[in-house]
């Protein structure tokens, strides 16, 4: 975009005399682009690929996409000669309040050809504020002489969007029957996620 003009000026008389002087003119560029970033947002985890197995790490791979730009959007830029901006990005990132959440702080680059350049920052917050899906076993109904524990009377299954190792427990309520040897008992599944978030389900025991 810079350029040196040598600029040659001659007066002439109606004689066909002459004479000239010469003039430069130095054109430069020392304006930096125009970045305006997009805006800060805020978006869900996903899988965290670390703790992936090798059979769904392109799965999870695909699903961590969602802080890239194409999802979170991108920087714009002007300059008043440079028609072609070179924009780029680089990412710093803070853990958040638990395992799956986190800050991005991304710092958005624009330059000219001639060097000139400006910056702005977005905010990518990554939040975990699903509970877990939790399912539980089909409601049985057992011989007061079977055992109800859930090795016998079936387990609760979890899964949740980020975390991968959900952690799954159960309690009992339990309310009499129409005879002192039966009951119902009422058993809850819950499943909690590394930040907190708990799903639950409940499963039915008449003995």
């Amino acid at each position: 975009q810079e350029e040196v003009i040598t600029r040659t000026w001659t007066g002439t008389d109606d004689c066909g005399n002459a004479s000239s002087c010469v003039q430069i003119v130095s054109v430069v560029d020392d304006e930096s682009p125009a970045i305006t970033c997009p805006a800060e947002i805020t978006v869900e985890c996903t899988p965290d690929v670390n703790t992936g197995t090798a059979a769904c790490l392109v799965d999870l791979l695909a699903a961590a996409s969602n802080t890239d730009p194409e999802a979170t959007s991108t920087a714009s830029a002007s300059d008043n000669c440079d028609n072609d901006i070179d924009i780029d990005y680089s990412d710093s990132v803070d853990a958040g309040s638990c395992a799956q959440e986190r800050v991005i702080t991304r710092t958005w680059n624009a330059a000219d050809d001639c060097g000139n350049s400006s910056s702005c920052v977005q905010t990518i917050t990554v939040v975990d504020a699903t509970a877990p899906a939790v399912t539980c076993p089909d409601n049985v109904t057992i011989e007061c002489d079977a055992s109800s524990n859930p090795g016998s009377t079936g387990e609760g299954i979890a899964s949740d969007n980020c975390d991968l190792e959900v952690d799954i427990a159960y309690s009992d309520a339990v309310s009499s029957g129409s005879c002192p040897a039966e009951m119902t008992i009422t058993r809850t599944w819950s499943g909690t996620d590394d930040c907190g978030n708990i799903g639950s389900c409940e499963q039915s025991i008449t003995i």
